[in-house]
Formats: structure tokens, C-alpha cells, sequence
């Protein structure tokens, strides 16, 4: 199917209320950077009652054309997930500080929104109307917005640099403003938790095909390492041995990666090579906050000063795994994707720092009180019991991330794989890759040394 046989002059009328004059459409293309969707862009020209002419640049997200791939986003309902995150939850986080009446809203930093649709495939909706094994078109499902790029100049950071202070400034700022936010509206409405409102925060992802498909990733990706780890630190050494049983922590993915913001109720600290001498979490009070989910520099887009070239608005995108947990989860994961091992060593420190401060400005702002026990060294605590997720998804993402262009998988031509294959294929044959084995290398060696080897 052509582009233009995809999208209709009514289809986009009745997705944007507006009278469309004309429009172009043309894809992005699709080599293994965005697994829950393919994109669109859109230039639509409107026109209004008084016969005026606006240009609109959008970006759709929609369904990708493999089964494969649809058969993960139904099971989690993403697509749908992700719309109510910008048509309630967002909306919903501005109006009740607009009912507070406050000196200045926080503003969340995500793209405006523009429109879409989804099917929910909770159990009751998928079975009345028999969508389980039905394979969608592009726009069944797909959420459109403004285009960043085109519309005010944002751009992507170079995935294989990594982000420095500057960047990862505003994009700490980003996630702080969403916590101390979401934080915020919990105590002015007095709710234990978040998700009794807003039920699409919840995640499940202990199936037994969930739990599969992400020890089959993380295994891929950890023997990626070891490949090249042999070419850098030989055969035999302390650190390929520690990644061969770290290998075994897959097993308990799910208590590692999707309840680890459940302190009181699963033990992380029995993971680590070298446990932890600090005090006992299971007596401390959970910090529970609406967190991003999937914060690292691919889901980013910035702003840049013509003039200096330095960074100077974020844009946080791609939602569907927005959920509620330990704030600490974020920004393990952004460190340890999203970094290098010499930028943490010299500034892990005034990352966390920068974090504490922003958190409680907006708290502030927002006039409730801080987390409980929202000390600067309670932060750095909690986050080092975090560094072990934080590892994890640094050792899943980082075979993908420096995966040169050229190399880089064409996702709709692993029809016929399962979604774990296909998340493995995106990131294979690296072990070669000298850039890649230098990295990694580096990056085995801080886990080691950090005790989680």
C-alpha cells in the first residue's frame, strides 16, 4: 500500500476538526529505532470559516504493519495507553493547578497533541469485538501531534556521543517536573495512589511470554557484550565470568525491572555482587510518582541556541510506558542508557543534585510538601540500589544505540518473527563493532566495580 492510499483528505478532516484543503504525507523511516510504531509526517493545509490558510506540521505515530510487533502492542494496550496519557492525564495535571489558582503552572514538557484513536484491548473490549487476531492498518491506530522538527527546530541528540551535562540538565528538570507533579496531585486529591485514577499507569508484564521475551533480550544483549569483551580483555577474566552469571538475573526480570519501585515488597538488594552495607529498605516509606518509563536519549528532543549551539528546551516523547513507581527508576535509567562511564564518574553526582533541587522547586511551586524523607543523601541512596535496573537497560539498549544507520535492522522485514526475535535482531552483530566493544568495555568494568557484577 502507497502512502497515499493510507490516509484520506476525510480521515484527516474528522482527526483534526478542521477543513482540509490539501496535505502530503511521507514516512520516516523505519530502520529499528521505534519498535511500537511506524511515523508519519504530515503537512496539511487548512482552511477556516473566514476562508483563511494554515499550514499544520504533524508527526502520527501509528500501528506497525508486522503481526509480530502488534501482538506485543496488543497484550499491553499501548497504543490506547499512551493516547489517555495525552487526552486525560495530561490535560488533567494543568487543570487542577489551574483550579489551585498558583502563581505559575508547570508545564509538562511533552508535544502538544493534535488527535488520534485506538482500539482497547482490555479483555471484555478485544473479545466483544474480536480484534485479538485482527492485523491493523497504520492508522487503526495512531496518535498524531505537532511536529517538533519542523515547527520550532527541535532535534534529536547524537545517540552515540551520549548526552553531557547540558542535556542531561533539562532532561532530569523534565522528569522532575512530571514526578513532583503527579506527586502533587496525589496529595491535593488525596490519593494513596495514582492509578485508582487513572487506571492506564498500570503495567503488567509478568506473563510468562512477558518474562520470556525480556530474559531472551537481556541474554541476547549480555552475550553481545561478552562477544566483545573477548576482544578487548581476552578469553578469560573476572569481569566475562561476572557477566556469564549476571546472565542468571534474567530469570527474576520482573522483579528487577517492573517491580522495582516495590521496595517494601521485593528485595533487589540480594542481586548484587556486593550488597549493600546501608540501612534496611523495608522499613522505609515507598516514593511513588508518575515516572516517564522509557527515559533515555532516543525518546528526547531538544531545542537548540542558534548562536551557542548549547541545548535549551527537552521535549520528552513516546509514553505508552509511562506508569507509576520509584522517581529513582527514571533517572537510573537515563544515567545509565543515556551516558557515558566518564561522564558518570565526573558527574553522577551534581546529576542527582540538580535533580533534589528541581524536585523540590516544583514541589514549591506546586505549595505541598516534599517525598518523605527527601534527603539529598536518602536520593543517592535509594538511587544506588537502582543502579542494578540502571545496568540493565544500559547493557539492553547499548547494542541498539551505537548500531550504525547503515547496519540498522528494517523492522517490517521480520514478518514473520516473534516479538521477542525481533527486539533481539534489532541489536545483534555488535560484538565486532570496535566503537561498541571500547564502550562496553568500559561500562562492564564501572558495573564491577559498582558491585552489581
Amino acid at each position: 500500500m502507497s502512502e497515499s492510499e493510507i490516509i484520506s483528505k476525510e480521515f484527516l478532516e474528522k482527526a483534526l476538526g478542521k477543513t482540509v484543503e490539501s496535505f502530503t504525507i511521507k514516512a520516516v523511516s523505519d530502520t529499528g529505532d521505534n519498535f511500537m510504531s511506524i511515523l508519519y509526517t504530515l503537512d496539511v493545509n487548512t482552511k477556516s470559516l473566514d476562508g483563511k490558510i494554515e499550514t499544520l506540521y504533524l508527526l502520527s505515530k501509528c500501528y506497525p504493519n508486522s503481526a509480530g510487533r502488534q501482538e506485543f502492542l496488543n497484550s499491553q494496550n499501548i497504543f490506547w495507553k499512551e493516547l489517555q496519557f495525552y487526552k486525560d492525564f495530561i490535560p488533567e495535571m494543568t487543570k487542577f493547578q489551574e483550579d489551585l489558582d498558583l502563581e505559575e503552572i508547570v508545564k509538562l514538557d511533552f508535544p502538544p497533541f493534535a488527535g488520534g484513536d485506538a482500539v482497547n484491548f482490555d479483555e471484555s473490549n478485544a473479545s466483544e469485538n474480536n480484534t485479538t487476531e485482527k492485523v491493523f492498518q497504520p492508522f487503526d491506530n495512531y496518535i498524531m501531534m505537532v511536529d517538533l522538527r519542523k515547527t520550532w527546530g527541535f532535534q534529536m541528540a547524537n545517540r552515540f556521543l551520549g548526552f553531557d551535562i547540558e542535556h542531561l540538565a533539562l532532561a532530569v528538570e523534565a522528569q522532575a517536573k512530571l514526578h513532583a507533579t503527579s506527586w502533587a496531585y496525589k496529595q491535593k486529591k488525596n490519593l494513596e495512589n495514582i492509578q485508582s485514577k487513572f487506571p492506564t499507569l498500570y503495567f503488567d508484564f509478568s506473563s510468562e511470554k512477558d518474562v520470556q521475551m525480556f530474559q531472551g533480550i537481556i541474554r541476547s544483549s549480555v552475550d553481545e557484550g561478552i562477544g566483545a569483551l573477548k576482544t578487548t580483555l581476552g578469553e578469560d577474566s573476572l569481569i566475562i565470568n561476572a557477566l556469564e552469571k549476571f546472565k542468571d538475573h534474567s530469570q527474576n526480570i520482573t522483579d528487577i525491572i517492573y517491580h522495582q519501585g516495590e521496595e517494601t515488597e521485593v528485595d533487589l538488594d540480594k542481586y548484587f555482587r556486593v550488597k549493600p552495607t546501608e540501612k534496611s529498605h523495608k522499613d522505609e516509606i515507598p516514593w511513588k510518582v508518575v515516572v516517564h518509563g522509557d527515559t533515555h536519549l532516543n525518546n528526547m528532543m531538544f531545542r537548540y541556541n542558534s548562536v551557542t549551539n548549547k541545548p535549551e528546551q527537552v521535549i520528552l516523547v513516546d509514553l505508552q510506558l509511562c506508569r507509576e513507581t520509584c522517581p529513582t527508576s527514571d533517572l537510573a535509567y537515563i544515567v545509565y542508557t543515556s551516558t557515558t562511564t566518564e561522564f558518570r564518574k565526573n558527574h553522577l553526582d551534581e546529576v542527582l543534585n540538580i535533580y533534589f533541587q528541581k524536585f523540590n522547586h516544583f514541589c514549591k511551586l506546586l505549595k505541598v510538601e516534599t517525598l518523605p524523607d527527601f534527603t539529598l543523601p536518602e536520593l543517592k541512596r535509594r538511587f544506588n540500589r537502582k543502579k542494578l535496573f540502571g545496568m540493565f537497560m544500559g547493557a539492553v539498549c547499548m547494542p541498539i544505540f551505537m548500531k550504525e544507520r547503515e547496519n540498522a535492522v528494517q523492522l517490517d522485514s521480520l514478518e514473520g518473527m516473534s516479538q521477542e526475535e525481533i527486539f533481539v535482531s534489532v541489536g545483534k552483530n555488535m560484538s565486532s563493532n570496535t566503537k561498541f566493544a571500547e564502550k562496553f568495555t568500559a561500562f562492564a568494568q564501572e558495573m564491577y566495580n559498582e558491585g552489581v557484577l
